[in-house]
């Protein structure tokens, strides 16, 4: 008697086969080890007063490193924030087929995001002579495509080095290079002085780098031995499935819709030379369009800007950067006490 077996379908074929190789070049962690990380993550995951008092700390650290311009504070509160734990659990939940460790990092995740933005925007709140973004601020305005690779890398070495005990010690230059909190503050500090551009696009910023670093954080523990637990979850597949494709669409978004850079100096002087004395220069940003560029201006002053100042701004802007440059104008009323 001649058994036949239905020949596997070739998409299975090359998954087994790349399994197969993932296997024999990247170590892979023993039973006791995916314990060991598996209790390592769920604990640090938890919404407890100790990620609450992290979180906190960590927002007004960064929110007062952002409005003082301070590169170094805003590290420090990089090396103290808890968020990265969470989402790590969350790319172990999709590589394990977890639902229940899915719907404990989301909840983390989520108050913890929410925590640190009511947060900064308490601090933007009460802060004095708080009115305009400072540089670093302006820094975390608008996600590149690089900012999604930064974060894609920053998940993969996360990951791994969460699974071997010899390497926790990268974890905190991992934090580093994965910003999560300083976005985040940054959209409560702009929306307390009513910059909802800048709130909305370092929320972006934020949103690029989570979704990079769970899809990564999955990727990479799966490659070390973590293997779904042997029960189709719905739940866990369908949201693995969702930041693939959200994934994707933010890489294409970032790699065709035109991004948002800051003009030359030369391009800053010269729009200051013409704005002279009558209105104060309150933000200037270049979006590359394909072909040409479009010039936002964002000007401060007692009246409203007059026809001629227009032209101006326009012929300026078409000699830095082209014939078909477009300048949009925006007007905000600010009134000189002597």
């Amino acid at each position: 008697m001649i058994a036949v077996r239905s020949a596997v379908p070739l998409r299975n074929q090359l998954q087994l086969w790349i399994g197969e190789r993932i296997r024999r070049t990247v170590p892979q962690l023993e039973r006791d080890g995916r314990i060991e990380l598996f209790e390592r993550i769920q604990t640090n995951s938890i919404w407890n007063f100790d990620f609450i008092l992290l979180i906190a700390l960590s927002t007004i650290i960064a929110a007062l490193g952002l409005l003082d311009n301070s590169a170094a504070v805003i590290i420090g509160a990089m090396l103290v924030a808890p968020l990265m734990t969470p989402l790590l659990g969350l790319g172990l939940a999709i590589a394990q087929g977890n639902a229940y460790l899915a719907r404990m990092t989301l909840k983390t995740s989520a108050l913890g995001f929410l925590t640190a933005f009511a947060l900064a925007y308490a601090v933007g709140l009460v802060s004095q002579d708080f009115y305009e973004p400072t540089g670093e601020m302006i820094a975390r305005d608008w996600p590149q495509l690089l900012d999604l690779v930064i974060a894609f890398v920053s998940g993969l070495a996360a990951a791994y080095a969460s699974g071997r005990p010899g390497l926790l010690a990268a974890l905190p230059g991992v934090a580093i290079a994965a910003a999560l909190l300083p976005p985040i503050a940054t959209s409560g500090l702009s929306l307390s002085i009513g910059n909802y551009d800048l709130a909305l696009n370092a929320l972006l910023l934020f949103a690029v780098n989570m979704v990079a670093i769970v899809i990564a954080a999955a990727v990479a523990l799966q490659a070390v031995g973590i293997r779904d637990l042997g029960k189709t979850n719905v739940t866990t597949r369908w949201l693995g499935n969702a930041l693939i494709v959200l994934t994707v669409v933010l890489a294409l978004s970032l790699t065709f819709l035109p991004p948002r850079v800051a003009p030359a100096r030369s391009l800053v002087t010269a729009v200051e030379g013409v704005l002279a004395e009558e209105y104060r220069l309150r933000r200037i940003r270049l979006n590359r369009q394909v072909g040409r560029a479009d010039l936002q201006v964002d000007v401060g002053g007692s009246e409203l800007p007059h026809a001629k100042l227009q032209r101006r701004l326009r012929d300026v802007a078409r000699q830095h950067l082209g014939a078909d440059t477009a300048v949009h104008l925006t007007f905000r009323y600010e009134a000189v006490v002597r």
